[in-house]
Order: structure tokens, then sequence, then C-alpha cells
């Protein structure tokens, strides 16, 4: 049987999880993530998120906040995935889907073809608890 969780509950959750990721590290990767507390693949940009990376919660959902950008990707390649890593001991990882608007995942980017020296941007992200 499914557990049923309040929206309350959800949002409560949330809440936590935004303030785990507080001024901590958003990495693209070019390999699918499959397990939140096991990395694979090479990092292809690590971006230090703002101090209040996500909006309230509301719904069960909370949506990004604040400027995500990298000025300098550090390897080329293509873009598939991305890790939100909270703050340590034990690690909160979160992690999902990289894509351009309309390809349906998990955290929107300006590009996902990354060169090595040039800069990009998370257009969207939205976490949500169901």
């Amino acid at each position: 049987m499914t557990m049923l969780v309040s929206v309350a509950a959800r949002n409560t959750l949330l809440s936590g999880v935004a303030s785990s990721l507080a001024s901590r590290v958003l990495r693209v990767l070019d390999t699918a993530q499959t397990d939140p507390d096991v990395q694979v693949g090479t990092v292809m940009a690590e971006i230090t998120l703002p101090a209040s990376p996500f909006g309230s919660p509301s719904a069960g959902s909370m949506t990004m906040s604040g400027t995500w950008q990298d000025l300098t990707i550090n390897a080329t390649g293509t873009a598939v995935a991305f890790r939100l890593v909270g703050a340590t001991s034990p690690f909160y990882n979160v992690c999902g889907s990289v894509g351009t608007t309309g390809s349906g995942a998990d955290m929107i980017v300006d590009t996902t073809s990354f060169v090595l020296g040039q800069s990009f941007a998370v257009t969207a992200c939205t976490l949500t608890c169901t």
C-alpha cells in the first residue's frame, strides 16, 4: 500500500531540504544519477547555491529562487543529470535529470552542450514531494 502524506507534512519536509541546501552545491554531470547517495560520472559544472535556493514550499512543491549560473564550465560534454549536495554528515542529496525547455527534465538549463570555460545557467528547477 502507498503511504499518504498530507500537504502540510510535504511542505515541512521540503522546508528542511531547502535549509540543508542553503549556500551548498549544485553539480551537473554527464551520467544519469540513479542513487542519491552515490555520485557517478564527470562533474561538468559546479555552482554554489544562493543562501535561499528555493522559495517557500506550497502544495508540496518549491521552485528555485535567485540566480544559479556558472561562469566557467569545468568540462566539455553533454549535461545529463544534476546533484544538489546539502549539509554534510550525513549528506542530504537530491538528484535528477537535466535538459532544456520542453525536454521534461527535472532541471532546465540554457544548454546541455557544455564547453570547457564557457558559462551556463539554470533557468528552472522545481522540487516536488508526493
